[in-house]
C-alpha cells in the first residue's frame, strides 16, 4: 500500500509540473501564512530550457512543413488551377443553360409576338372581307330595289297604254256611228226643208260651217304657238315658273306673277297627268317608247318618267300627224305634249330647278 501511495505521490508531483517546492499546508483560521518558500532557479531553468526545446522542435516542425507546403505550391497551384478550370467549365455550361433558357424565352415571345401578329392580320382580313361581302349585300339589295321600280314604272306605262289603246278604238267607233245618225238625220230633214233652206239662206250661213273646220285646224303642231318667244336674258332665273292648266290646256310661263309666253298643250287622258307642285329635274333631245310605239323629241322631266315634250314620233323618228292634230285637248298618257317649235323652246330655256305648278 505505501509502494502504491508512494508511485501516486510521485505521480502528483509529476502531475503538479516540474517544480521541487513542496505542496502547501492548509490556511487556518487565524494563522499567519508562512513566508513563501525560495525560488528553485534550477528547476526555472531547466524548464525554460525545455519550453526552448520545445520551441526550437516546433520551430523545425513548422519548417518542415513550409518546406513541405513549398514543395506542394505547384501540385496545390495545379489543382487549384484544375478546380478553377472545373469551375469555369461549370461556370460556362451554367451559362449556357442560362442563354439557352434566355434563347428559348426569346423564342418564346418572338412565337407569341408572331402568333398575335397573324392573330391581327388573320381579323383584318376577315373584317375586310365582311366589309367587301355587305358593301356587295347592299349594292344587290340597291340594284333589286332599282329593278324593281324599273318594272313597276313600265307595267304602269303598259297599263296605262293599254287603256289608251281601248279608249281610242271606242273614240273611233263613235264618231262612225254619230256621223250615220246624223247622215240619216240630214237626209230626212234635207227632203222637208229644202225649199225654204235655198230661199231664206243668207250669205253668212254658209261660212260659219268652213269657220268651225277652220278653228278645228288651226292649230300650227310645229310652230310657236303663243307668238314669238321671249327674250330669257332679261328675266332672273330664280323668279321663273310654270304653271299648267289641264282645263284650258295651256302652259303659262312666268316671272313672278306676270305671264311672259302662253303655250297650247295636250295633257294625259282621264286625269292621267299628276297633279301639283314639281320642280324640273333632266331633259334630253329624244326617246322612243317600244311598249307605246311612240316617241317624241325634245324631252324635259318634271316628275320621274312625265315629260313635256313635242307631239310624238313613230319609230323611224316621223312625227305622227294623227297625233298631232289632237294638240289643245286631252291625248297622251301623262305626259305634256307641245308644238315642235314650243318644246324646243322649253328644252333651251327652262333651267333645271325651276317650279312647275299642275291643276
Amino acid at each position: 500500500m505505501s509502494a502504491r501511495k508512494g508511485s501516486g505521490h510521485d505521480a502528483g508531483r509529476r502531475h503538479s509540473g516540474a517544480s521541487s517546492q513542496p505542496p502547501r499546508p492548509p490556511k487556518r483560521r487565524g494563522q499567519v501564512p508562512p513566508p513563501p518558500p525560495a525560488r528553485n532557479h534550477t528547476a526555472d531553468r531547466r524548464h525554460d530550457a525545455q519550453g526552448r526545446g520545445h520551441d526550437a522542435q516546433d520551430s523545425r516542425h513548422n519548417d518542415a512543413r513550409r518546406n513541405d507546403v513549398r514543395r506542394d505550391i505547384p501540385a496545390s497551384r495545379a489543382a487549384q488551377n484544375d478546380r478553377a478550370r472545373r469551375r469555369a467549365d461549370q461556370a460556362g455550361q451554367s451559362g449556357q443553360g442560362d442563354r439557352g433558357d434566355a434563347g428559348n424565352r426569346g423564342d418564346a415571345k418572338k412565337g407569341t409576338r408572331h402568333a398575335s401578329r397573324e392573330d391581327r392580320a388573320r381579323s383584318i382580313a376577315r373584317t375586310r372581307r365582311l366589309t367587301v361581302f355587305g358593301m356587295l349585300a347592299v349594292g344587290i339589295v340597291v340594284l333589286s330595289l332599282l329593278v324593281a321600280l324599273s318594272v313597276a314604272q313600265t307595267n304602269r306605262a303598259v297599263l296605262r297604254h293599254a287603256s289608251y289603246g281601248a279608249e281610242q278604238a271606242v273614240a273611233d267607233t263613235m264618231p262612225a256611228e254619230s256621223g250615220a245618225a246624223d247622215a240619216s238625220s240630214a237626209d230626212a230633214s234635207a227632203s222637208s226643208t229644202d225649199a225654204s233652206a235655198s230661199a231664206d239662206a243668207t250669205p253668212t250661213d254658209a261660212p260659219s260651217s268652213d269657220d268651225s273646220a277652220t278653228t278645228a285646224q288651226a292649230i300650227d303642231w310645229q310652230g310657236a304657238s303663243g307668238g314669238a318667244y321671249p327674250d330669257m336674258s332679261q328675266y332672273d332665273s330664280d323668279n321663273l315658273s310654270v304653271q299648267v292648266s289641264l282645263a284650258e290646256q295651256r302652259v303659262y310661263i312666268k316671272n313672278g306673277d306676270d305671264t311672259i309666253y302662253t303655250m297650247i298643250c295636250s295633257s294625259g287622258m282621264d286625269g292621267t297627268t299628276p297633279t301639283g307642285t314639281y320642280y324640273i329635274q333632266s331633259r334630253g333631245e329624244s326617246f322612243y317608247n317600244p311598249n307605246e310605239q311612240m316617241g317624241a323629241n325634245y324631252w324635259v322631266s318634271f316628275y320621274g318618267d312625265y315629260l313635256f315634250h313635242t307631239v310624238p314620233t313613230d319609230i323611224n323618228g316621223e312625227y305622227i300627224v294623227s297625233e298631232a292634230e289632237k294638240l289643245g285637248e286631252p291625248a297622251s298618257h301623262g305626259c305634256l305634249r307641245l308644238t315642235v317649235s314650243d318644246a324646243q323652246w322649253f328644252y333651251a330655256n327652262i333651267p333645271d330647278g325651276t317650279r312647275v305648278d299642275i291643276a
